[in-house]
């Protein structure tokens, strides 16, 4: 996930949504895309789910 040839991938994701919209993203790691998403499209609301619970607990950190 951390690797520069995702770069492409982290500034579309980060632009693709808007302020209006409702956001969900299942298996959302440890909130790697959301995190710039949150930060530059501020949609109205986010929903990640992740079923592993060690990157469930970075996830909750990051957002919390």
């Amino acid at each position: 996930m951390f690797s520069s040839g995702n770069m492409d991938e982290r500034i579309r994701m980060s632009m693709i949504s808007d302020k209006n919209e409702v956001v969900v993203d299942l298996f959302a790691g440890i909130g790697y895309l959301l995190c710039r998403m949150a930060v530059y499209s501020k949609p109205e609301k986010i929903y990640a789910c992740e079923i592993n619970p060690v990157a469930y607990d970075y996830l909750a950190k990051t957002f919390c």
